[in-house]
């Protein structure tokens, strides 16, 4: 088992923002070197529910700055026109070049189900406008991650959970119902059960639906081609990356591209067409940490395919990080 491997390091990784980000998830390239980040604090979030958790935000980081003497802190972006009264715990993010929109998902935990959150991005200064907010199910922490479309009015969202987590986090004292539901998971963890919802907005209203029958083990990070005409998904269990053609009818299967490790958010190069994934090298340790002891290290990688949506992709490098420094990683981008 991997749980008790040793992994040596080809990736040398310095902490940046600790003082300021609780428990980031993703992060989406925006202008110039600069990308927007999660921060939800999703570990208190699953473990304890949102009393324990620290309010959710979005930080925006300079990559530029980034060298061997300096590293800029992320700093908060502002956001106003945000629902009154709902909590904002940013999971998965998108930010779309063609319509200046950040996409989050959202759990507030608050029993209405988790939002999928949507921004204009102004400047001058940087705020994130509240422009719509779309649920793709009342289940609550179901919904991982999630990008635009075709256009602005259609999006899809990624189911990783089978059953929807209690409300008071994974520690808390759970109803029978919810026992169960917990145990059914962990059985069926390592089947087909997940899958990718598909939203359209519809004469101002949202309408969401399974996109594909092609059910996943564990469908996590999602990205979308440069012309807007493929739909990768990360199916972290099944070690794989997931290829769908997007149509009218909803996303048809296309190819399935290997992995060497699990795979959490992923992300599309635009001018290269590579994609970037962030890894998780050892699921068991990962798991550990998550539900024993936060200090356990799960190493982890920055992992890169070449190739192109129709032809398929071949893994070509795996930049590895033994979790000294970064642990359980999710996702990465080359800069």
């Amino acid at each position: 088992m991997d749980a008790f491997k040793t992994y040596k390091a080809n990736l040398n990784c310095t902490n940046i923002g600790a003082d300021v980000l609780a428990n980031s998830e993703d992060f989406a390239m925006y202008k110039n070197g600069m990308a927007f980040v999660s921060d939800g604090d999703l570990f208190n979030l699953f473990l304890t529910g949102i009393n324990q958790a620290k309010k959710g935000q979005i930080f925006i980081m300079n990559l530029n700055s980034i060298d061997e003497n300096y590293m800029e802190t992320p700093k908060e972006v502002p956001i106003k026109g945000f629902p009154t009264g709902r909590n904002f715990q940013p999971h998965g993010i998108f930010y779309s070049n063609s319509t200046n929109r950040l996409y989050t998902v959202s759990h507030p935990h608050q029993g209405e189900g988790s939002f999928v959150e949507i921004f204009t991005v102004e400047e001058n200064p940087l705020t994130l406008k509240h422009a719509d907010s779309v649920l793709p199910t009342t289940e609550n922490m179901v919904i991982n991650d999630v990008v635009e479309g075709r256009s602005e009015n259609e999006i899809f969202v990624s189911r990783f959970q089978w059953y929807a987590k209690p409300l008071g986090g994974e520690l808390s004292q759970k109803t029978n119902k919810e026992t169960a539901e917990e145990m059914k998971s962990l059985l069926m963890s390592f089947s087909p059960g997940t899958y990718i919802y598909g939203c359209r907005k519809e004469n101002s209203e949202w309408k969401c639906g399974k996109a594909t029958e092609k059910l996943g083990k564990f469908y996590n990070g999602l990205a979308i081609s440069a012309n807007r005409k493929f739909l990768f998904a990360a199916d972290m269990f099944a070690k794989l990356i997931r290829i769908f053609k997007i149509t009218d009818e909803g996303l048809m299967f296309h190819k399935d591209i290997q992995t060497s490790h699990a795979v959490d958010n992923i992300d599309f190069d635009t001018e290269s067409q590579d994609l970037i994934g962030g890894t998780h090298v050892s699921l068991w340790r990962a798991l550990a940490r998550l539900k024993i002891d936060p200090n356990i290290p799960a190493p982890t990688s920055v992992s890169v395919f070449k190739g192109s949506p129709e032809a398929g992709y071949t893994e070509v490098d795996d930049l590895l990080h033994d979790g000294t420094v970064l642990s359980t990683g999710s996702t990465g981008v080359i800069w």
